[in-house]
Order: structure tokens, then sequence, then C-alpha cells
């Protein structure tokens, strides 16, 4: 039975084009590695498209493989599906929903020695609401958390006991990170390329301003409201 180093775990919803790059990435790398990879794409309740170029990829390459769950089972529960049964010394969690691209993963594995989970963050640092609110949820137990929903990490097999199944899906990575941390593991953070704010809509460009609105106002009439007290 051949020995795997490294699982790389490929959580994806919806875009065909973004897991048909990132699994030709990931075989990329792992032709580069002496010591076997395993591909686990997981198919977090996605659509027809995307259920199909799963089984493609896993029928084309020995080394793929899929998880497909009919209904979204969210973020928690498919990461600690697939590292039930994922057989790597390290494991890799992509989130193909967010920022972090698979271009970025031989960042982290240079990291790897020594380290228990190794999360990477954007440069420079993205501060958009979600990455507040974040990092607002988990800086008492990881203050030095740079980017807490990245959606990129590298994790110790043996860490999957810190992953619980409460939570958000975008402070899943960072719970992990704070409860090895608090348990005296060797935690890191590893920078990698800035994906230029691409993902960021006018949607979620405009519910900020909207609370920036919401607030200005807020102060105006607290203004208001000492002035005839």
């Amino acid at each position: 039975m051949e020995l795997i180093n490294l699982s790389i775990v490929l959580l994806v919803r919806s875009n065909v084009e973004r897991l048909s790059s990132a699994v030709a990435e990931c075989l990329a790398l792992a032709a580069t590695q002496p010591d076997g990879v395993e591909i686990i794409i997981v198919d977090d309740g996605g659509d027809h498209q995307v259920a199909r170029m799963a089984d493609q990829l896993a029928a084309t390459h020995s080394s793929v493989a899929v998880i497909h769950f009919r209904r979204r089972m969210g973020y928690r529960y498919a990461l600690n599906h697939a590292w039930s049964v994922a057989g790597g010394h390290y494991l890799l969690a992509l989130n193909l929903s967010g920022p972090a691209s698979a271009s970025d993963i031989p960042r982290l594995l240079g990291a790897a020695d020594g380290h228990a989970v190794i999360l990477g963050y954007r440069t420079p640092t993205q501060r958009g609401l979600r990455e507040l609110i974040s990092a607002l949820t988990v800086w008492r137990k990881a203050p030095d958390l740079r980017d807490p929903s990245l959606g990129l990490a590298l994790f110790r097999a043996d860490q999957r006991h810190l992953l619980t199944l409460h939570g958000t899906e975008q402070r899943t990575h960072a719970d992990i990170y704070a409860a090895a941390h608090l348990r005296g593991e060797r935690v890191a953070q590893v920078a990698v390329r800035s994906q230029s704010r691409q993902r960021s809509t006018a949607a979620s460009d405009g519910i900020v301003g909207l609370g920036l609105l919401i607030a200005a106002g807020g102060l105006w009439i607290l203004r208001r409201l000492r002035r005839s007290s």
C-alpha cells in the first residue's frame, strides 16, 4: 500500500471552471512531490455540473477521489468527513468558495516541518466586513491571526480532534489554529499572494457602505440629542 504524505481537500459547491483549474494545479504539484499525494473533492450539495466534473476528474486521475453530499452540509461537516477518510500525514484544506488559490499551496508546504497548524494570509491583509467579523470572534484565543477567513490551511493529520462542528464556516480554520495554540502546539502563518480583492462584489461593498452610513447617522442623532438636552 502506497504511503501518502499529503491529502488535499477541495470543497466546492459551484464554479466548475475553478474546480477544474484547482485540480490541475494540485496534480502538477503532486508530480513534484517525492511522497504520495491524494486529492479529495468534496461536493457539498453542488449542482449537476459540479458533480459531473468531479466524477470525471476522479475517473481520469487515480489520485483523485470524490465525496458527494446530496444537500449542503456546511464546511465544518464536510471537512471533518473528508479528514476522517484522508490517508495523508498532513491535510491541506482549500475552500474553493473563498479567495484562496491552489497555486499558494507550496508556500504552506514549505513551512510544514515541525508545525501542527499553518494558516495562509493575504498580503496586504484584507480588512473587509467579513474579515473583521471573523477576527473579532477569535481574537481572544489567537490575537495574532492575520486573515482568519481566507480558507487555506495545512493541518497535521492528528489535529482532527480540534475540529468542532459548531461555529461559522469562515472561522473553521481559525478555530482549529486557536485550539492548537492553546494546547501548546506549534502553529504558524504564511503569506500568500493577494487576490487583489477580485472576489469582492458590489453587493459586499454596498453592505460595508451601508454599515458606515448607519454608523454615521447614529453619531449625528447622538450629537443632536446631546445638544437638545
